[in-house]
């Protein structure tokens, strides 16, 4: 825990920024280290229940054959198929599969979709007898029992994840086969909402006046790139912005947080609204608990925060946009990455005494099996064309003393430096999702008032394939830490 830490030296930078030397704490750490979570999509749970439903019957009504695949070895096409017979046969008593299948070398990437893995195994069962139908239900635990397998297996037996598609009986002359493994790409991103802009049009030419006045490199580190095997040295980066929005806007986005209507009477000097907070509520965090002790919007509010409506909200959805307008196209961290733990919209409001763990928002280079790792696979945070993770934090009180203290913190693992970034009002961070990070609690000065903030956890999405994928790079960095090895 945070207050637990031993001091052993701080170097003030500015008076709201700050380098500080800690004792070494128990973090959960990014990419270059392990992580785990608790996520597993229904869409590669099987269950016994829906393999029991239909194993009497399949083995005499269908077959399965492979039509296609992209972007596999042919080591990896070998293995994947031994998969799907152990598969079927273990699960359903189906002994043969068909194969007739057209191998692309080179991966499906659609154009609209830069950054995909496009690596597809296409499967087609086909009926027998006109007794047993095929449905998308009954599709489903095929699908499933085959990508279980193949998932395990990624990293050992396969380099990245593998798009497993079934479909039921296949023209083979009704498309092109290229054509069909890019579409096939398309419906997952589709159907999953992997790429879906928070705005329809954005304009760079609308926020000019919105520069950082700080960035930061920390964490660094040599990686290798997934798809180059190519070295270079990697940190992750921390942006700041002053009067990222209007005082109005601010006032607006504290109206939705709290849900002030005009008879709100609330007094934040004692504390959180606790009909709208609750002890236990901090759940924005894939690998952790729920901080206990710690306050957070309910589930309600949250649904309501995430999926309702808000002028206030779409006006800073419009406003991101637009920052990144001629590099990325920003959209929301979709369900099927972390699963509805983790929502794409939180607020926070810790107060004096509440204690924070050290943790990461996320982590493209460990996320679990997931229709997104199936389209994006597994890469380093800011690899060239890959889908970004970054969280953006704005500060909403209306008065915050230096004095109140309650700043972000940032650690460097290499080092035990720590950076921090003291709440202002209107103050934007920009943080990538790998950075480990905390929350510190308002000193005793706040009184009980909590620190308000609002934060969104954002996908940037590259427009084309092998784009650079760098944050403000006309801006001079501070290098933290390990970051200074460059």
């Amino acid at each position: 825990m945070l207050h637990s830490f031993l001091f052993t030296g701080i170097i003030a930078l500015t008076s709201m920024f700050r380098v500080t030397a800690f004792s070494s704490p128990n973090f959960t750490c990014k990419s270059r280290h392990h992580i785990s979570y608790r996520y597993i999509p229904t869409k590669y749970h099987a269950s016994a229940e829906s393999i029991q439903e239909i194993n009497s019957d399949v083995p005499k009504l269908v077959h399965m054959e492979a039509i296609a695949s992209a972007g596999l070895s042919k080591e990896e096409l070998s293995t994947a198929l031994s998969l799907v017979r152990s598969a079927l046969h273990e699960n359903f008593g189906m002994d043969t599969i068909t194969n007739s299948i057209h191998v692309q070398e080179e991966a499906a990437v659609p154009k609209n979709i830069p950054g995909a893995l496009g690596r597809v195994l296409f499967l087609s069962l086909y009926n027998i007898s006109d007794d047993w139908e095929i449905k998308d239900e009954r599709l489903e635990p095929f699908q499933n029992v085959i990508a279980q397998q193949i998932d395990a297996l990624v990293g050992q037996e396969f380099e990245q994840p593998i798009l497993v598609s079934i479909q039921p009986s296949f023209d083979k002359t009704s498309n092109s086969i290229s054509d069909l493994l890019e579409n096939i790409v398309e419906k997952e991103v589709d159907l999953y909402g992997l790429r879906c802009p928070m705005v329809d049009k954005a304009d760079s030419k609308e926020t000019k006046g919105i520069v950082p006045v700080q960035k930061i490199e920390i964490d660094g580190a040599m990686v290798n790139d997934p798809y180059t095997q190519e070295e270079y040295f990697d940190t992750s980066n921390i942006v700041v912005f002053d009067d990222f929005i209007s005082n109005d806007l601010r006032e607006r986005l504290l109206d939705v947080v709290n849900n002030r209507g005009p008879n709100y009477s609330w007094n934040d000097t004692l504390g959180p609204d606790p009909n709208r907070w609750i002890r236990g509520g901090l759940s924005d965090i894939p690998d952790e608990e729920e901080e206990q002790e710690c306050w957070g919007l309910s589930d309600e509010a949250i649904n309501e925060l995430c999926f309702h409506h808000h002028d206030a909200i779409a006006e800073v959805e419009q406003i991101l946009c637009n920052i990144f307008a001629d590099q990325f196209d920003v959209a929301r961290l979709p369900e099927a990455v972390l699963g509805p733990y983790v929502s794409p919209l939180t607020a926070n409001a810790p107060t004096h005494n509440d204690s924070f763990s050290y943790h990461i928002d996320a982590d493209p280079n460990q996320s679990p099996p997931s229709p997104w790792t199936d389209i994006f696979g597994r890469y380093i945070n800011r690899a060239r064309g890959k889908p970004r993770f970054v969280s953006c934090l704005l500060y909403l009180n209306d008065e915050w003393k230096e004095e109140f203290g309650a700043p972000t913190q940032f650690y460097d693992p290499g080092t035990d430096d720590v950076y921090q970034v003291f709440p202002k009002p209107g103050r934007c961070v920009m943080m990538d999702q790998d950075v480990t990070h905390t929350v510190v609690a308002p000193s005793k000065a706040a009184g009980l008032r909590p620190r308000y903030s609002l934060v969104w956890k954002l996908i940037l999405h590259p427009k084309q394939n092998k784009q650079d994928m760098s944050l403000f790079p006309n801006v001079e960095p501070l290098a933290i830490g390990s970051a200074k090895n460059r």
